[in-house]
């Protein structure tokens, strides 16, 4: 029998036929890879490191313990160790050092990354009222901590105040 070689360079119909084959091949392999790669990247991107709820998105009922401290620009005030407990849509709470906070009773609500406080409580005149914990503030949560805070005035008369609490896992 006799064979016939086909050169790689000759344009004959065979030679067409067998490497437009071999093209669509590595094309199809080369596609299928493509999407496979863009499946997983869609798989694995959609899944989230932390699939556990947060504190702040459910409720916040417990106790916590940490710190207050008031800022402004000129100065970092003392830190306090606050302990609050929260108790479906209730307040009640304490400070290490008195009136700053000033802390006692009230109702909280959360939402949109805030929690709005009223505070219960009669108070005396002879300390600053803009330390009673009242009104909105910013609710924020990290793996480890549990923050809430509020920033008053402008300019030279702005202070913020922060309070954290350590959570664990």
């Amino acid at each position: 029998m006799n064979s016939i070689l086909i050169s790689p360079n000759q344009n004959t119909f065979a030679n067409r036929y067998i490497m437009g084959k071999r093209n669509r091949k590595n094309m199809n392999h080369q596609s299928s890879g493509k999407v496979f790669l863009l499946l997983m990247l869609a798989i694995f991107g959609s899944c989230s490191e932390n699939t556990e709820p947060t504190i702040a998105s459910q409720d916040l009922n417990g106790t916590y313990t940490g710190t207050f401290q008031r800022f402004s620009s000129t100065f970092s005030g003392e830190i306090a160790l606050v302990e609050i407990n929260f108790d479906n849509g209730t307040w009640g709470g304490t400070s290490s050092i008195q009136k700053y906070p000033a802390l006692c009773a009230g109702e909280y609500t959360t939402g949109n990354g805030e929690i709005s406080f009223t505070n219960n409580c009669f108070w005396t005149t002879e300390f600053d009222w803009s330390l009673i914990l009242s009104g909105t503030f910013k609710l924020r949560q990290t793996q480890t901590s549990l923050s809430f805070e509020k920033t008053y005035g402008k300019g030279q008369n702005q202070f913020r105040d922060v309070y954290i609490f350590p959570i664990g896992r």
